[in-house]
């Protein structure tokens, strides 16, 4: 009996069912969630998800800028054509929909577009070979992060689309696969500003021959995207409360009593010594080396680098934990690779069953809230929801340790190839 097949009864003709095939099952497991989630609004309100009683209210705030602007009004102004009145907070690259003709009323069109993009690209990057991978990689893809962004119509959508194609393209070799992939890097740093540490991934190139030709391009490109977007880029920076479904390292501070943003360089100080320790002792190890396959490492790289970044940069959304998603492959990969040390395998491992608690955390406290204690005030609720932050942030922390702990092994192997290159002419 083969790894698809099931037995249906001893003694049945006939007796074996076949399953799916892993990524059929991973897309099948993936409509079922998304369905569910649809068919049933109190499943999103369970989940503590709100929609504002409008679908896709992210992608229409883009889209009322534009109309903003068409209408002579300031669109960094308070916007009366926004349901939430909200202000544009992102670069002006944005403002292209508006000149190719797009308007609120193509919303459901530009909404849902995004969102057929970012699972037509999820489903392309994720090719699990065994159902157990693909039950995991579906739990990811339908967690309450997932969902938000998809209820929402979040521009995130976009960039992680942009960003998986540029792992897509990206290859050891290959001068006009880099130029897609780093097209792709570009384009999503125009749009959203942090996107620009995912040329980083551009370290895994080899030889490093090629590596020293196209790293300098790679930054200087996205440098260019940085300064033309320069002077909006703190439009994106705004004061957000801790709560559910929220990211980022002031969080834990705010909640221990201290302000999040002055004592966050402390919490970087510290992140800094656990990765030098996990570094040193050969614990993150495996993300540059040549070995394995190479979309599943760069996919991860961007992933982490991205993640990390907004996580040091301040508090957003929990959608941008729709980034988890790149790291995936990898983890798993690391975690069945038989050739590794045992060691290896299980932080592999012990980072995959955190990445899956913290998509999930916020969405099992609100689901269990709501259904158990409907009638609880917001007081209490608010309370608890302190309470659990102050348990689960540290988990966010050791996630985030371990990402930063692969990358600083990642960088250093690249820097001795380097040097070793130097040496040799």
């Amino acid at each position: 009996m083969n790894a698809a097949e099931v037995s249906a009864g001893p003694g049945k003709p006939g007796g074996l069912r076949r399953i799916p095939p892993p990524p059929l099952l991973l897309v099948l497991l993936t409509l079922l969630g998304l369905g569910a989630f649809i068919l049933v609004p109190q499943l999103a309100t369970n989940l503590g998800l709100v929609d504002y009683g409008r679908w896709f209210l992210d992608s229409y705030a883009v889209l009322a800028s534009n109309d903003a602007v068409r209408a002579g009004l300031d669109p960094l102004a308070p916007n009366p054509l926004d349901d939430l009145h909200r202000e544009h907070v992102y670069s002006d690259w944005w403002f292209t929909l508006g000149r190719l003709g797009f308007t609120r009323a193509d919303n459901f069109l530009v909404g849902g577009s995004w969102v057929l993009a970012f699972f037509g690209t999820v489903w392309w990057l994720l090719r699990p070979t065994d159902w157990r991978q693909a039950v995991w990689f579906a739990l990811l893809v339908i967690s309450p992060p997932v969902l938000l962004a998809v209820m929402r119509g979040n521009n995130d959508l976009v960039i992680f689309v942009l960003l998986a194609i540029a792992v897509l393209a990206l290859r050891p070799a290959g001068n006009a696969r880099f130029a897609v992939a780093l097209a792709g890097i570009v384009l999503a740093t125009g749009l959203k500003f942090y996107p620009a540490v995912a040329a980083g991934v551009f370290l895994l190139v080899r030889p490093v021959g090629r590596l020293r030709l196209m790293l300098p391009v790679a930054g200087l490109a996205v440098a260019a995207a940085l300064a033309s977007v320069w002077g909006a880029i703190g439009r994106g920076v705004m004061p957000m409360p801790s709560g559910v479904y929220t990211m980022g390292a002031p969080v834990l501070f705010r909640d221990l009593g201290f302000d999040g943003r002055s004592v966050l360089p402390v919490g970087g100080l510290l992140l800094a010594a656990g990765m030098v320790w996990l570094v040193a002792t050969k614990r993150t190890t495996g993300l540059a080396a040549p070995g394995g396959k190479f979309q599943p490492r760069a996919a991860f790289m961007i992933g982490a680098l991205v993640l990390l970044a907004c996580f040091l940069a301040g508090t957003s959304f929990a959608y941008r934990w729709i980034f988890s998603v790149l790291l995936a492959p990898w983890l798993w990969e690391q975690a069945h690779a038989a050739g590794l040390p045992a060691r290896d395998r299980r932080l592999a491992a012990c980072a995959g069953g955190l990445l899956l608690t913290v998509v999930w955390m916020d969405g099992l406290l609100c689901l269990v809230g709501n259904q158990f204690f409907p009638t609880v005030g917001q007081a209490v609720f608010d309370h608890w929801q302190h309470i659990w932050r102050l348990g689960t942030q540290p988990l966010v922390w050791l996630l985030m340790l371990l990402l930063a702990g692969w990358l600083l092994d990642a960088l250093l192997a690249t820097g001795r190839e380097l040097r070793a290159g130097w040496r040799r002419q």
